[in-house]
């Protein structure tokens, strides 16, 4: 008989949230605030804990609640390697790092409202919420959440993207809330350096720019570096395009496999601030990447992508009203043909390159 490690995660977890539960109940010793009308919440704590594309595509949330709240004071509690898509947001007032001594400390009862946008239930999340002793706590509902949440929003079973499903989660919770597109606020001082980057590496202009980021830390969302060079040989060649190769976090041996096969000589866009991959992207015409964070960073700054996202969900990660935006998927990344990628890349260079 086959072990199969998902199954056991998925039951290991499942039985985590049921004795966290458990002990919560056991250990309560002061009820919780009494569920408050949310026409008179004012200090937000939003609460996301996963990855880089997850809060930038939160960050409608922020724009909204300032918007909508007259008044409202914004936190958002978060991992450190994300916290780099708010630097310049103007609709965050403070930011939490989980882990730190002021994430341990977050149980004051300052807040007004904690709301846990991640869709998919995850207990550092929910524990964070609770702990958080704001009158009204908001999340997704599943097993068990009644305990950590006094106000359940039922699962849409229909897929849809996240930054929109975001927006209807403070809908559904009795938010005043209204529909922006994710963004990214870039300095003055990284566009000037993102300037720098382009003349250091003799890209005038009016030269055709293609961005390549190979990496993923999900390998099934790879496209394999060989079908990258491939392609993007075919569009040096053919277009003239100036190529850049951008690398994440760990992504080293892959750019430098991607760059040997180009001949070595393909400036690279090292891991730096997420702002200033945006101010370096924006100049891009067209962008091939596939379903991880940095294809979100290049949506957002306007840039023409050609997305490979093989089985990833794009009802989920991807809008449905960016016409520059390609989506190549369906199957295994792996599968995924060159011709594909280039029929995609090359329609995009088409309707949005003006020479």
């Amino acid at each position: 008989m086959k072990f199969h490690t998902s199954i056991f995660r998925a039951k290991f977890r499942a039985a985590l949230v049921k004795t966290a539960a458990f002990f919560i109940k056991a250990a309560e010793t002061r009820p919780q605030p009494e569920l408050s009308s949310t026409d008179s919440a004012k200090k937000f704590l939003i609460i996301r804990l996963d990855r880089v594309g997850d809060m930038l595509l939160s960050t409608p949330v922020f724009e909204s609640i300032k918007k909508n709240v007259p008044g409202s004071v914004v936190t958002v509690l978060l991992n450190r390697y994300s916290r780099g898509v708010l630097k310049n947001n103007p609709y965050v007032d403070r930011i939490i790092e989980t882990g730190s001594k002021e994430s341990k400390n977050i149980s004051a009862g300052e807040y007004d409202a904690a709301v846990v946008l991640s869709y998919d239930f995850d207990l550092s999340s929910a524990l964070a919420c609770y702990r958080s002793r704001a009158s009204i706590r908001a999340g997704f509902k599943g097993k068990y959440t009644d305990v950590f949440y006094n106000v359940e929003i039922e699962r849409d079973p229909q897929g849809k993207y996240e930054a929109r499903r975001n927006i209807e989660l403070m809908e559904k919770a009795g938010f005043r809330s209204s529909y922006s597109k994710p963004a990214l606020y870039v300095s003055a001082d990284e566009e000037k350096s993102a300037e720098e980057f382009y003349t250091r590496n003799g890209i005038k202009p009016e030269d055709i720019v293609v961005g390549l980021h190979p990496g993923s830390k999900r390998k099934p969302r790879r496209w394999p570096v060989v079908s990258f060079a491939a392609a993007a040989s075919v569009l040096r060649e053919k277009y003239g395009a100036k190529l850049i190769i951008t690398e994440g976090p760990g992504e080293y041996r892959l750019t430098c496999g991607l760059n040997a096969l180009l001949g070595g000589n393909v400036p690279v866009l090292k891991p730096s601030s997420i702002t200033m991959w945006s101010a370096v992207y924006k100049r891009m015409n067209l962008f091939i990447c596939g379903d991880t964070g940095p294809v979100h960073i290049a949506m957002a700054a306007g840039v023409p992508v050609a997305g490979i996202y093989g089985k990833s969900d794009r009802r989920r990660w991807a809008p449905d009203d960016n016409p520059r935006l390609s989506i190549i998927g369906g199957k295994r990344c792996a599968d995924i043909g060159v011709e594909e990628v280039l029929s995609a890349a090359e329609k995009l260079l088409a309707e949005f390159t003006h020479k």
